[in-house]
């Protein structure tokens, strides 16, 4: 009797625990916070005082009954409450990141080496974009820039620009520009040697940056021209299904082949806009304009962190976003969008936000729409960068970059959200989370016609007891056992579409199972359409998956050859460029394989771009491949 009543003691403590402390990341758990769970938990542990807090002894095998019912129903609250506790403990990051939280604004709360890394990364950017050999750093008034910190610069034996930033307390930081601002001569060695340098050289000379509005201070200095290109790339992936093909030339485009070299790996995509490939860098930041004929470098600049995602373009201004995971999450290192003009490469304008901006932005007309880690979509203007509307989001926008058909855009927000907004006035549409989801945020949605379309890991929560009951039975354990671990674990990833006028669930793809320790980096997984059929990478599952766009229903499904980046669709078969350097393409209404070729550098998230028979690829050690599209679609598997 008083063991019983200690349970079910237990059982009350545990429930309103877990009514007053909601979960937190890296729970695990079956239900959602909110009411419906806190009366779930507090109805179970009615359950077990009701049934075992009894003062008339009943009939032995009553009590037993009684027991082996109550009894793991007060052991699953007491495990959930306990790992809530442990968590809370934990102290996990705020995420997604909050815009209050940002160090961004309060630049003199970094540490001393975060300090200088900001300056060192803010002066590449500005002394790449002004090309100028000056000594002095000379940048707007409204740049963020700490205010204990000096710059200086030195050209190394070997031709190389270091860039120098050093602190009150004499930390210091430094970053490498390739031989005159050429790109792909700034080895990795060199990069290495470099920015593990936390002490300056004694003869070099610091100075503050000049602070002043460059454009009052010198009225008489010539605009950047802004020549018209050619057809616009304007979003990620060029349109809202995510085709990756240009318009501007047609499939009798004689195809060009040539290599070239980005000083930095690379993750994204390639643009083309005109006769211009334009690529990013990840660790480098490192942005080049390629002649889509020839491969020569037209233009270089650097932006002030990693570029993850696409180049956006009306054809005349090309825009790039800018961050990097943690420390600009929290503002602990400069995020943002910088603008060029698209003939030239001149710097228009670089604005600095709150939190990492990983994602793609969208153009409009004269704006362009883009949101930051923390949640804030934002639009400014496409000529000055001036700021016109913001609105905050319920989630943050992590790598998925933002679509849009029309005056929609839609926005796929961590953990679970999927929000529509109209551009014109920035109203907010529909917004609603996805149960059983997580990393919605980590992939782009797709529009196709009146469905928008996502893709994510599930979560026990997101499975059927038929794909529950398919899995392996350890896997199974492995999956009942993390709903009381301090880490979420995923069971597979799949597809969802919902109605883009009201946000209503319209179909959603089986849960394919995946292992998360197979998967390095976010889960991404952009769906691509073709007329009536989609085809999905879902890295998380390292799977290709067709399926039809009305239905959701599967047509086939091969290997991903752990390729993240979109897929390629073009006359009638789907090419993939995978992480472990296959480029495979397969038939699109069958799946049957077409050709197989092996590069010996993988590509990560850059999935192929197309301009008329040229093929563009990007690979993870920073080489830009311009290739003939014909033999990727005549030759046969043995081939």
């Amino acid at each position: 009797m008083l063991f019983d009543r200690l349970v079910a003691l237990i059982a009350v403590i545990a429930a309103l625990y877990m009514g007053g402390r909601g979960p937190t990341r890296g729970i695990n758990d079956l239900l959602p916070g909110g009411r419906t769970a806190t009366l779930l938990y507090l109805g179970m542990a009615a359950v077990v005082v009701v049934t075992l807090w009894q003062r008339n002894r009943p009939a032995r095998g009553t009590r037993v009954i009684r027991r082996l019912l109550c009894y793991p129903l007060a052991l699953l609250l007491l495990m959930i409450g306990v790992n809530r506790a442990r968590t809370i403990a934990r102290a996990v990051p705020t995420f997604p990141p909050r815009a209050a939280e940002s160090l961004a604004t309060r630049l003199d709360e970094l540490t001393p080496v975060e300090r200088a890394e900001w300056g060192s990364r803010v002066a590449a950017h500005r002394w790449a974009d002004t090309r100028s050999d000056s000594l002095a750093l000379v940048i707007p008034a409204a740049w963020p820039f700490p205010s204990d910190v000096q710059v200086a610069r030195r050209r190394t034996a070997d031709g190389h620009l270091e860039i120098w930033a050093r602190a009150g307390d004499g930390s210091a930081a430094c970053l490498t520009l390739g031989l005159y601002l050429t790109y792909g001569s700034d080895s990795l060695a060199l990069r290495t040697r470099c920015e593990t340098m936390h002490e300056a050289p004694s003869t070099l000379v610091f100075a503050p940056p000049v602070r002043r509005d460059l454009a009052a201070a010198d009225p008489t200095t010539p605009q950047p021209t802004l020549a018209t290109m050619g057809d616009p790339w304007e979003q990620y992936r060029f349109d809202a299904v995510h085709t990756g093909s240009t318009r501007a030339t047609g499939t009798g485009t004689p195809a060009v082949e040539w290599r070239a070299q980005v000083d930095g790996p690379v993750r994204a995509s390639a643009s083309i806009v005109g006769d211009l490939v334009l690529i990013g860098a990840h660790e480098t930041g490192a942005l080049a304009a390629f002649d889509l004929t020839t491969g020569i470098a037209r233009w270089s600049a650097r932006v002030p962190n990693w570029v993850h995602q696409d180049v956006v373009s009306d054809g005349r201004i090309a825009v790039v976003s800018f961050g990097n995971v943690w420390p600009s999450f929290a503002g602990r290192a400069p995020s943002g969008v910088a603008a060029y003009a698209l003939d030239s490469g001149a710097s228009l304008w670089t604005v600095f936000d709150e939190s990492s901006v990983m994602t793609s932005g969208v153009v409009r007309d004269s704006v362009v729409v883009y949101a930051t880690a923390a949640g804030i979509l934002k639009k400014r203007s496409l000529r000055t960068g001036a700021l016109i509307a913001s609105l905050q989001l319920p989630g943050g926008v992590i790598m998925g970059p933002p679509v849009a058909t029309g005056d929609t855009l839609a926005a796929a927000l961590d953990r679970n959200g999927l929000c529509t907004v109209r551009i014109s006035t920035f109203e907010m549409l529909w917004c609603r989370t996805i149960p059983g989801l997580r990393m919605v945020g980590h992939s782009s949605p797709t529009i196709a016609g009146d469905l928008v379309l996502v893709s994510a890991p599930g979560t026990l929560r997101a499975a059927s007891l038929g794909e529950f009951a398919a899995l392996p039975p350890k896997r199974q354990l492995e999956l009942l056992m993390g709903i009381f671990g301090p880490e979420e674990r995923y069971v597979g990833q799949q597809v969802r579409a919902f109605d883009l006028g009201t946000g209503a669930q319209r179909w959603s793809t089986p849960l394919y199972p995946g292992d998360a320790d197979g998967l390095q980096g976010h889960s991404s997984g952009t769906p691509v359409i073709a007329g009536r059929l989609g085809v999905v990478l879902l890295p998380f599952a390292d799977l290709l998956v067709a399926f039809e766009v009305k239905s959701g229903a599967v047509k086939w499904t091969a290997g991903g050859h752990r390729a993240r980046g979109a897929p390629l669709v073009v006359d009638g078969t789907v090419l993939v460029a995978g992480r472990d350097g296959v480029i495979e393409t397969r038939d699109l209404q069958t799946g049957a394989l077409v050709c197989a070729v092996r590069h010996p550098i993988g590509f990560d998230r850059a999935g192929p771009a197309r301009a008329g028979n040229t093929l563009v690829f990007a690979a993870l050690d920073g080489t830009v491949l311009a290739r003939s599209l014909p033999p990727f679609l005549e030759c046969t598997a043995k081939d």
